[in-house]
């Protein structure tokens, strides 16, 4: 028997399940979790930022969107920069991670910053696979 405890949505608090992100439960922090419910408090690192910059067409559209982000300081560092041109109709993807890569994308992606036991992790949805990139300090 599966039951649902109401969950929180305060500032840093999140409903967990063993190897599900917080961010892929769809109903948590309003209406309760699917299994099981450990409100905790999460720890979000010194130096973690999220900053955005955008210009728009004469017609109001967007023509591009710089997103950058930032989990944690010094070693631990994670940096992601994802830079969308609606001329080419792409969106490029650097991360200084623990593995630096660069990818590029079509359409545009817009990354999140999500939960995940606990810490902070940056993610997005890879539109060609349907599948969640994620980046952990």
């Amino acid at each position: 028997m599966q039951t649902a405890m109401k969950c929180t949505s305060a500032s840093w608090a999140f409903c967990t399940r063993q190897g599900v992100r917080s961010s892929a439960i769809p109903s948590w922090g309003s209406s309760g979790c699917p299994l099981k419910c450990n409100s905790k408090l999460g720890i979000v690192p010194a130096g973690t930022t999220k900053k955005f910059e955008w210009s728009t067409n004469k017609d109001g559209s967007l023509k591009t969107l710089d997103q950058n982000m930032t989990i944690g300081r010094g070693e631990s560092r994670t940096h992601v920069k994802a830079s969308y041109d609606s001329t080419k109709n792409q969106t490029t993807i650097h991360s200084d991670a623990k593995n630096p890569s660069k990818v590029t994308l079509p359409g545009l992606v817009l990354m999140r910053l999500a939960t995940d036991a606990g810490g902070v992790v940056i993610e997005y949805t890879n539109p060609a696979t349907g599948t969640t990139v994620v980046f952990t300090p």
